[in-house]
C-alpha cells in the first residue's frame, strides 16, 4: 500500500465518485458536494490573486489605468444597494457585450467562414467528392424536409438518403473521438487505484 496522504486522499475519492454506477448513495453526494465547495474555494482564491497581481499591485506602482477595470468591477457589488442598484447594470453590460464581441468575431471566423472555405474544394479526388457533396446534402436535407411533390422528389430522395449516411457517420466519429479522448484518463485513474495505491500493478 502507497504510504504517499495524496495517493490515498486522491484513490478514496475516486472509489466514492465511482460507487454512483452501483447506485445513488451518501458517500457519492457528499464526494459531490465537497468537489463542487473546493471548485468554488479555489475559484474565489484565484479571483482574489487576479484582483491583488493585476489590479492593487499596479495601482500602487502608478499604474492609474487600472483604476477603470477596478471601479467597473466595484460598480457590481451596487447591486445590494436598492436606491443605486440600477447602477449594477453597466458592469453587466460590459461583460455581455465584450462577450458577445469576442464569441461573434471567433465564432463567424471558425465555423462559418473556415467551414465554406473548407468546403469549396477541387473536384478531383474521392475526399473532395464526399465533402462537397456530403456537406451539400445535409444542408439540402434540412432546407427541403417538408417539400411538395415535385419533378426533383427522386433526386432529393437520394440526397436525403446520402446525408443521412454521412452524419451517421460523423456522429460516429465525433462518439469515437470523445471515447478514445476519455480512455488515458481512465487508464490514469486505474493506474492510480492498482499501482500508486495498492501495488497490484509492477512498476508503481
Amino acid at each position: 500500500m502507497s504510504t504517499n496522504p495524496a495517493t490515498w486522499v486522491s484513490a478514496i475519492l475516486m472509489l466514492c465518485i465511482y460507487s454512483y454506477l452501483v447506485k445513488d448513495n451518501p458517500v457519492f453526494a457528499l464526494t459531490q458536494r465537497l468537489y463542487v465547495g473546493i471548485g468554488i474555494g479555489y475559484g474565489a482564491a484565484l479571483a482574489m490573486k487576479n484582483v491583488v497581481q493585476f489590479g492593487v499591485k499596479p495601482l500602487t506602482e502608478g499604474n492609474g489605468k487600472v483604476l477603470i477595470p477596478i471601479v467597473i468591477g466595484l460598480l457590481a457589488y451596487l447591486r445590494w444597494v436598492k436606491p443605486v442598484a440600477w447602477v449594477s447594470r453597466i458592469p453587466a453590460s460590459f461583460v455581455v457585450a465584450l462577450g458577445a464581441a469576442l464569441t461573434l468575431r471567433g465564432t463567424i471566423q471558425a465555423q462559418f467562414i473556415d467551414q465554406i472555405r473548407g468546403t469549396m474544394l477541387p473536384l478531383v479526388s474521392f475526399n473532395n467528392l464526399i465533402i462537397v457533396f456530403g456537406t451539400a446534402s445535409t444542408l439540402l436535407y434540412f432546407f427541403f424536409r417538408d417539400r411538395q411533390k415535385s419533378p426533383l422528389n427522386t433526386v432529393l430522395n437520394y440526397s436525403n438518403k446520402f446525408a443521412r449516411y454521412i452524419m451517421m457517420v460523423a456522429l460516429g466519429i465525433a462518439y469515437t473521438g470523445n471515447l478514445s479522448a476519455n480512455i488515458p484518463r481512465t487508464i490514469g485513474q486505474l493506474q492510480l487505484i492498482f499501482g500508486e495505491w495498492i501495488h497490484l500493478i509492477p512498476g508503481f
